[in-house]
């Protein structure tokens, strides 16, 4: 039968004063060894109600009443052969610490096992003033669960409650029943505190009422969310994700409009949201022969090509795309981005097929427009990149250079000549013979060009 006070708390609770702000608890933890669901089928509704919501407290509070002089980790005594038997658990013990109740004088030996489970320090720390207003707190509180069950557990999560629906509760409906909580508190903690000698039964009533009526709309509005076949919901997940990452002023937005829009979108890199917007994207893109493989989510972006050469695999960030290109999906509005403009804030895929044929289709450009320029294989290893011009070989960051020209090796964009040299002797020049050179070294450390 599962406990409600297990043996070794109720040893330390017989010793205590926490748990005689109810006498008949008192007694039945002085009557029995432990207290288990079995005791409470022949209580009152009210007493059931108090070990659900009390029994807790009241240990806790138990647990500050001790004390022990000196250090924990140095015992009392070190009995050598001979043993005691610890007061809370039981055990023989042989290294023996002595505890004292701050507010009743009792003194316990204990073990250094129990020492450390009841978590009972020092002198130095709670006084014996905070102890007595702490118990006059915890006697006002068994008032209030006695006529509101559970009425503190349900202040103390009252913000979590939110946190629990599978969709963000947007701003206009999360206001009120925070308003609610912050009145219901204000009755409440004066009690609690002494500053107040009653409460208003009849007040706490009505807000707990309202309460209810907030909640359930609140509920129907996370259901009606839920029923919408939208990528573009504010789940659990993105809310979670985005007050992590982008706080404000993307969380906030996000709660103002109770779905994801654009000003959020582009912010919100939660994996499945990410994931979910492929097929939206493929759909929407698919007039400009744009075709996205997967979302890249290590990246934050999304791995794509251009039908008109699928040898090359294109990446570009998720901020960039939804931001600048491709609102519309949002908005409901046929303002279709420009495949030249994707492609112009986008990089070639770091794999060595695309790299490979980018080169290779750069070269095809150089071909049709008689540009004497000649591209060889690129060294993927060094990231290296060499162009013959004229009589020389031009060593060139491989990567950068053929992100800066995608839009001519897609042939979305015709480049001057000039343009194409200015870069190229940017680049560190060498002749026929040290670009040889260089490759037959490479190629004695097993390392290709």
């Amino acid at each position: 039968m599962p406990y409600i006070v297990d043996p070794k708390d109720r040893n330390l609770l017989i010793h205590s004063e926490a748990p005689k702000i109810a006498d008949w608890f008192y007694k039945m933890l002085l009557d029995n060894e432990a207290i288990t669901q079995e005791h409470a089928q022949d209580l009152s509704q009210e007493q059931r109600n108090f070990l659900q919501t009390m029994v807790g407290r009241i240990i806790q509070q138990a647990n500050k009443e001790w004390y022990r002089d000196g250090f924990r980790e140095i015992p009392d005594y070190d009995l050598g052969e001979e043993r005691i038997n610890c007061s809370i658990c039981g055990q023989d013990n042989r290294y023996v610490y002595f505890i004292v109740n701050r507010l009743n004088g009792k003194k316990l030996n204990v073990g250094s096992t129990c020492i450390n489970k009841f978590s009972i320090g020092v002198r130095e720390g709670t006084t014996n003033a905070q102890l007595v207003r702490e118990g006059l707190r915890l006697s006002r509180m068994n008032v209030l669960e006695s006529k509101f069950t559970n009425i503190l557990s349900l202040l103390e999560t009252w913000e979590d409650r939110l946190e629990k629906y599978p969709i963000l509760v947007k701003k206009e409906l999360e206001e009120p029943y925070l308003e609610v909580g912050k009145r219901l508190k204000s009755i409440v903690e004066p009690y609690l505190s002494g500053k107040t000698k009653t409460f208003s039964a009849a007040d706490i009533e009505q807000l707990l009422q309202v309460r209810e009526a907030v909640l359930q709309r609140i509920e129907d509005y996370v259901q009606r969310e839920m029923s919408r076949n939208s990528p573009f919901k504010a789940t659990r997940e993105v809310a979670d994700w985005i007050r992590r990452n982008n706080p404000n002023p993307g969380y906030q937005w996000l709660k103002e409009d109770g779905e994801i829009r654009l000003r959020t979108a582009f912010r919100i890199c939660e994996p499945k949201f990410m994931n979910s917007l492929v097929p939206q994207l493929n759909n929407a893109l698919a007039g400009q022969n744009i075709v996205i493989l997967q979302a890249e989510l290590d990246r934050k972006g999304y791995v794509y090509i251009l039908k008109r050469l699928p040898e090359v695999k294109l990446f570009v960030l998720h901020a960039i795309l939804i931001r600048d290109h491709c609102g519309f999906i949002l908005e409901d509005n046929e303002n279709y981005p420009s495949v030249e403009s994707i492609v112009e804030h986008s990089t070639i895929q770091r794999e060595e097929k695309s790299i490979v044929n980018a080169a290779n289709a750069l070269q095809g450009y150089f071909d049709a427009r008689r540009i004497p320029l000649r591209v060889i294989e690129p060294d993927l290893e060094y990231n290296e990149l060499f162009i013959q011009l004229g009589s020389y070989v031009y060593q060139l960051p491989c990567i950068e250079f053929l992100n800066r020209f995608l839009v001519a090796i897609f042939g979305l964009r015709n480049i001057e000549m000039n343009e194409f040299v200015e870069q190229v002797e940017r680049g560190k020049s060498m002749t026929h013979e040290e670009y040889r050179e260089l490759r037959q070294e490479r190629s004695r450390f097993g390392r290709r060009l």
